[in-house]
């Protein structure tokens, strides 16, 4: 109790949670105050793992000190017993705080809340969907793969040729871009296999930037170190007709790769410093000027995430 000095009750709850091995989620108003509040007990969590086929849904109101929806879903097992999956506490009682609890709790059969960890919680109100990727030393290909809709199993050392081939087609340019060795660049995409040892897994950011220069697309590359966004090089916003942007996030101890969907207008991350190099021209340039206010986007809820969540008095 000692440790809960000084906090407040919303501080206090969200530590107990972690320290009780919760599967949780919050979302907050612009005020920094909670608006959902979504979590699993350990063991729930198990058993709606292994019985994931009926759900019962009821909500209560006012029933307790803040007046917000109380929100409870219930499993079935395959004795016909019921039990407690999941409580949500929600802002409002509409479609979008409904359609929240249950995206997340579809995210939890698929064992990506955990993998949610591992992703700045800025964008976690809009993430639509997350995809795992086989573990081999290819997840980074196999990732970016399954952004482009195509068969991770199939096409992982498609992506591989095509991003060497633009570094081949360019090497010059492109050794003045990259910090890193270009030489040792062109040796980690040489390879193709199973599994891929470990130097030769992809490496961002040069791996976006030829990604984003293949394709014609935006890349963004989320981790809890370090979150970019990168634009073409070679092609301004005018020049391609309909924009397009894949993203991925490194977790497992920043060693494995998955994809990741986001909706809505999203916060874009800080545009990469190598995408600003000394060529770039003045149509390219209009990348940042179109997505302005997505990049500031970022900056302000990253910057507010590092403040504590409270309920207010």
């Amino acid at each position: 109790m000692v440790d809960q000095v000084g906090k407040s009750p919303m501080q206090v709850l969200l530590s107990l949670l972690h320290s009780n091995g919760y599967v949780y989620e919050i979302t907050t108003t612009g005020l920094n105050e909670l608006e959902n509040l979504f979590f699993i007990h350990p063991t729930s969590f198990d058993i709606w793992r292994a019985f994931p086929y009926v759900l019962i849904i009821d909500v209560t109101y006012k029933a307790n000190h803040y007046n917000m929806p109380f929100l409870e879903v219930v499993g079935v097992t395959s004795t016909n017993k019921t039990f407690s999956i999941t409580f949500a506490f929600m802002h409002n009682e509409k479609t979008i705080n409904y359609t929240w609890v249950l995206n997340c709790l579809k995210l939890t059969l698929m064992n990506d809340l955990n993998i949610m960890g591992d992703i700045p919680k800025v964008f976690h109100p809009y993430i639509k969907n997350i995809r795992n990727v086989k573990p081999d030393g290819n997840c980074g290909f196999r990732a970016l793969v399954v952004c482009l809709g195509l068969d991770e199993h199939e096409y992982y050392e498609y992506i591989r040729q095509q991003m060497r081939e633009e570094l081949q087609n360019r090497y010059h340019i492109y050794a003045d871009i990259f910090v890193r060795d270009v030489n040792s660049l062109n040796h980690d995409l040489c390879f193709f296999g199973l599994p891929s040892p470990e130097e030769h897994w992809m490496k961002m950011p040069e791996a976006g930037v030829l990604i984003a220069n293949k394709f014609g697309v935006i890349v963004h590359s989320l981790s809890m170190s370090d979150s970019f966004s990168i634009f073409p090089f070679w092609s301004g916003p005018e020049e391609i007709q309909h924009h397009r942007a894949l993203t991925i996030a490194l977790v497992n101890d920043e060693n494995h790769y998955v994809m990741v969907e986001l909706q809505g207008g999203y916060p874009m991350p800080t545009i990469m410093p190598y995408w600003n190099f000394r060529n770039i021209s003045m149509s390219v340039a209009g990348w940042e000027t179109m997505y302005r206010w997505r990049l500031e986007l970022y900056t302000q809820l990253y910057r507010r995430e590092s403040c504590f969540v409270d309920l207010g008095d």
